[in-house]
């Protein structure tokens, strides 16, 4: 698998809606990072500002499952290495062992884990929670990655907010004078040379040489469009997106973990997941009175067996089904226990 670096200047904000009831409900929602639906979307959005034939075709390399991606993470980088923040595994609270001193309370708390612990203990990495370091208060990183020295220049590994606006384009029902908040995310000013980046995988091996390089043009315009909502009330600033060179094992193991949003495509994908939770995509006004469909999809963190990915499905919201809003329900799986030794 690829991965590509997004940097942007610290305290920059991000939004990344969750689906609520409502339009200013759901601007008051948000996911904390950019699911990889929305990662789809704003790649399809940025080519098709310039070409609606490349749009197309990129459209179908997802579809067929060619090109994949994962959501969006984040890493800890400082003087060139980084460490790499994956989704917590659903079931963790469900593997503790409380007679050891690990409380499942604390591991519910926390929402990503580094790459390190789960290459070197794969999925029963809470057994070993008292080895590891906190990032904050929401992430996990093993003592030889981030010395404990070094905590002390960290803060947390992104921040979250709301900011208060005035609704001047109201939809219909809705008062132009109300009020609304709009949660974000923002990286983090860290010290001594620490820098939040976000990241995401992909999956290109099924393209030939072209489709490739269009693939990489989408991804090299979200440093000119920006990523996620509000944009143009100054959130989603892109500094620089850079491919990185490390490599993430895609080996066999016993279990993997779900990088991305997922809509499996028939019982026997279903079938595969060991462990999972379900999320609400979808739903937003496209007109007055006009609303996308809704749909189930199986978050990232999800336990699998049988075998690697990607798997899933594009899943067609549209009002009347013709096709003219999709939204990516194809995951990245990622190996675990088999990074190390």
């Amino acid at each position: 698998m690829r991965v590509y670096h997004i940097y942007t200047r610290a305290g920059s904000r991000f939004h990344f809606g969750a689906t609520a009831v409502d339009n200013l409900t759901g601007l008051a929602s948000g996911t904390g990072h950019m699911p990889s639906d929305s990662l789809f979307s704003a790649l399809v959005n940025c080519l098709a500002k310039y070409d609606g034939e490349m749009t197309e075709r990129l459209i179908g390399m997802f579809d067929s499952k060619r090109v994949s991606v994962s959501s969006v993470f984040y890493f800890l980088e400082k003087e060139g290495n980084r460490v790499y923040f994956l989704p917590k595994p659903v079931d963790a609270s469900n593997r503790v062992d409380e007679k050891a001193g690990v409380r499942a309370k604390e591991v519910k708390k926390v929402r990503f884990v580094s790459k390190g612990i789960l290459d070197r203990y794969g999925a029963d990495w809470a057994k070993h929670f008292g080895e590891f370091v906190y990032v904050g208060s929401s992430a996990l990183a093993l003592a030889e990655e981030i010395g404990r020295g070094e905590l002390r220049h960290l803060k947390r590994l992104y921040a979250t907010g709301t900011a208060t606006h005035v609704n001047t384009r109201p939809h219909s029902g809705e008062e132009a004078t109300e009020l609304y908040e709009t949660a974000y995310m923002a990286l983090p000013e860290h010290g001594d040379g620490w820098e939040t980046g976000m990241y995401f995988l992909c999956d290109t091996d099924g393209l030939a040489d072209v489709e490739r390089k269009l693939f990489d043009f989408a991804v090299r315009l979200l440093r000119f469009e920006g990523l996620g909502g509000k944009r143009s009330s100054g959130y989603g600033f892109v500094d620089r997106v850079e491919e990185g060179t490390e490599a993430f094992d895609t080996g066999a193991s016993d279990t993997y973990l779900s990088l991305g949003l997922c809509v499996p495509e028939n019982a026997g994908e279903l079938g595969r997941f060991e462990a999972y939770e379900l999320c609400v995509r979808g739903g937003r006004h496209i007109g007055s009175a006009v609303r996308l469909k809704r749909v189930n999809m199986i978050r990232e963190g999800a336990l699998l067996s049988g075998g690697g990915g990607p798997l899933g499905s594009c899943v067609d919201v549209s009002p009347d089904g013709e096709g003219s809003y999709l939204r990516l329900g194809i995951c990245l799986v990622y190996p675990l226990g088999v990074g190390e030794g």
